[in-house]
């Protein structure tokens, strides 16, 4: 317990001084905006299979297999088995994977809700002032980025290390059950 305090501590002191000494150059926005689009991609990927499996459900429902009737789809964007950060040390990489809060960034998604509010955009405060929202995303942000970014109680990563990120790090997991 004291050595998860302890590396929490420093992650997030981490974080502060790196976020201070970060430039919003042209470059590096536009790796944000990269990460924006892939994160939107696995979003939209959501939805289509979703709409698929419903489709094709509905067929073996349609069949007479009841047993398909009553299902759940439940689908989440998160991080792939690669969490390393260009550029960064190993132990630090793996520490801020396994203390960053997931489940906060992410937002979990099944057939059995309404989810269309899981598109809406972010117009995050401190992105109008830096001129990202108008000047380059035109839809805004999408959650999980914000939340990467901003949420200090689920994301310890700095924005240096978003930066850093790969688009192929980001995944969408499937869950189906019966």
């Amino acid at each position: 317990m004291f050595e998860t305090k302890i590396h929490i501590e420093f992650l997030n002191d981490r974080r502060e001084k790196l976020n201070k000494e970060f430039r919003w150059t042209f470059a590096n926005m536009k790796k944000l905006i990269t990460i924006d689009q892939r994160i939107r991609e696995l979003n939209n990927e959501i939805n289509r299979t979703f709409n698929a499996t419903k489709k094709d459900i509905a067929g073996l429902v349609a069949q007479k297999h009841e047993w398909y009737k009553e299902y759940e789809l439940e689908a989440e964007i998160c991080p792939a088995n690669d969490w390393s950060i260009a550029g960064e040390n190993e132990y630090i990489s793996d520490l801020l994977f396994w203390y960053v809060n997931w489940d906060a960034i992410n937002i979990l998604a099944n057939t059995n809700e309404d989810h269309h509010e899981r598109h809406k955009a972010y117009n995050v405060p401190a992105w109008k002032q830096m001129m990202l929202i108008d000047k380059f995303v035109e839809s805004g942000v999408t959650w999980e980025l914000d939340a990467l970014l901003y949420d200090t109680d689920a994301s310890l990563y700095s924005f240096k290390d978003i930066v850093r990120f790969r688009p192929e790090q980001f995944e969408v997991r499937y869950k189906l059950s019966f």
